[in-house]
């Protein structure tokens, strides 16, 4: 590498980090910086094209080169904090480059159709390569029956909001359960009903109960590494659910949310156990690849195609068509199976480590459930507590956790449980986390 064209690389990125230069600030002109640094003008031109390839810098015809809107800049510095709390993946797992790739393939690809307005149910080939993604999880479908939504948020939001076959209205729904379910119930005024789910799954008797005389139209689950508790259904408990809802006539609204973390090959989804055509398949990337990806796939009954797609009309027509095509090109290439390898290995040794710290630091960790992989454990404090109170304790100390009381309905609330997150933590934050949060329980 040219040492000189390196040096003026560097010296851009330094002016940017500093503050010096800002974005949309112009940059020294090529003649400047050949008599600043002695070098020829190709050297500075091949620096400058390649801070642009960095997206660090974009250039004006007759005018120069400018900063980008970039990251570099530096930030003011934060606390130490121990976060057990955020739910968004570790920006260093996240495939930025890789990814990138494929975003300029699909440009390339898909540019024909990319910036007008295409299907409401979504890019036939990201349908397709969906259909064959999905035969690693026993699910087999058809091309016909694959959405593509704007995340799994506008899945649940449109899913809430439609009439179903059975013509029934309430909702049922875990307790606790997901944050955005329950908003998106309460934006659509649904009437809801709430089960208990705890480690050993539903009381059977009471689901019946609730099928039997409630006028539930779906029951909404996550059936494995459930947010906020983390914990999974056996697949004996979810032929029971769907022994129950075949014979009342309830549909299922199976949120995987996290299936391509799954380590045992013999759990299965709800869908690939099904015999009756109800249940409702949503598998999101937002964990697994990419936050701000806004794509998910979702599996519909026949019967339900038609209105589903007219309701998500109403809402943004078509999911963006570029994160479409890139995702397409993504997984047909393989590198989202590679991805998947490293971050299995992540997620399994995160929770295998914080099983550690806590069967270490607690003299009784039955109330305390860490599972084999996935993004979150959760902890059950005796109901004299208030983990309102030790929430604002730890946070004293740096030590950030999720009081979940706000994923109860109103009269199922709950103030004992709190959720623990690994994505944004090491292994020695972990131990001395689960360290301070024990000393503070013990004090109670």
């Amino acid at each position: 590498m040219d040492n000189k064209y390196s040096k003026i690389a560097d010296y851009i990125k330094e002016e940017i980090h500093s503050g010096n230069l800002k974005p949309g600030n112009k940059v020294p002109s090529i003649i400047d910086i050949c008599k600043s640094f002695k070098c020829s003008k190709s050297t500075a031109i091949r620096a400058y094209e390649e801070l642009q390839k960095q997206h660090l810098l974009y250039s004006i015809s007759k005018s120069g080169f400018y900063v980008v809107e970039n990251d570099l800049v530096k930030q003011e510095s934060h606390d130490f904090l121990i976060d057990f709390y955020s739910a968004s993946p570790d920006a260093s797992l996240l495939p930025y480059e890789e990814f990138q790739h494929s975003i300029n393939q699909a440009i390339r690809i898909y540019k024909d159709s990319l910036f007008s307005y295409s299907n409401v149910q979504g890019n036939l080939e990201l349908r397709k390569t969906f259909k064959n993604h999905l035969r690693d999880l026993h699910i087999f479908t058809k091309v016909e029956n694959v959405m593509v939504t704007s995340g799994s948020q506008q899945a649940i939001y449109v899913l809430s909001k439609i009439p179903f076959p059975n013509g029934k209205g309430k909702v049922l729904i875990e307790q606790p359960t997901y944050y955005g379910m329950i908003k998106s119930l309460e934006y659509n005024e649904v009437a809801t009903v709430g089960i208990k789910r705890d480690i050993n799954g539903f009381d059977i008797d009471e689901l019946e109960e609730i099928f039997k005389n409630e006028d539930i139209k779906f029951f909404y689950i996550q059936p494995r590494f459930q947010n906020p508790t983390g914990f999974s259904l056996s697949n004996n408990q979810k032929k029971g659910i769907l022994k129950l809802a075949k014979k009342y006539d309830v549909y299922i609204i199976e949120d995987d949310y996290l299936a391509d973390l799954e380590t045992n090959s013999k759990n299965e989804t709800m869908y690939s156990i099904d015999t009756s055509d109800r249940v409702v398949y949503i598998k999101s990337f937002s964990k697994t690849l990419l936050p701000g990806l806004r794509v998910a796939l979702l599996i519909l009954p026949q019967s339900l195609v038609n209105i589903f797609l007219h309701h998500k009309a109403c809402c943004d027509f078509i999911t963006n068509p570029l994160s479409q095509g890139a995702l397409d090109i993504y997984l047909k290439s393989g590198m989202y199976d590679n991805h998947l390898k490293n971050i299995k290995k992540f997620y399994s040794k995160q929770m295998k480590i914080l099983k550690d710290a806590v069967n270490l630091e607690f003299s009784s960790p039955s109330h305390v459930f860490v599972p084999s992989t996935g993004f979150f454990a959760s902890i059950e404090v005796p109901n004299l507590l208030e983990v309102m109170d030790i929430e604002n304790m730890l946070k004293s100390q740096k030590v950030r956790i999720l009081n979940v009381h706000n994923m109860f309905l109103d009269e199922y609330k709950k103030n004992n449980i709190f959720r623990l997150s690994i994505c944004r933590v090491n292994k020695q934050q972990i131990y001395e986390g689960i360290k301070i949060i024990t000393k503070e329980l013990n004090k109670k």
